[in-house]
């Protein structure tokens, strides 16, 4: 049975990184959130950035 070929989600997360990045830098300028917010959304920026470096790490090598 032949492997399934997941879909690249590699886009997306670039996506939602740039997004994370934009937010974190309105309340660096100054942009009023809850407390804990911007605790979260960097933790929240930093496993997307995890993920997206294991993904493009896994994509760089050879087909087995």
């Amino acid at each position: 049975m032949p492997e399934e070929k997941r879909p690249d989600i590699r886009p997306q997360l670039r996506a939602y990184l740039a997004w994370y990045e934009e937010v974190l830098g309105r309340v660096e300028s100054g942009a009023i959130v809850a407390p804990g917010e911007q605790e979260r959304l960097t933790e929240e920026a930093s496993a997307v950035a995890h993920l997206l470096d294991l993904l493009d790490s896994s994509a760089e090598e050879p087909a087995s």
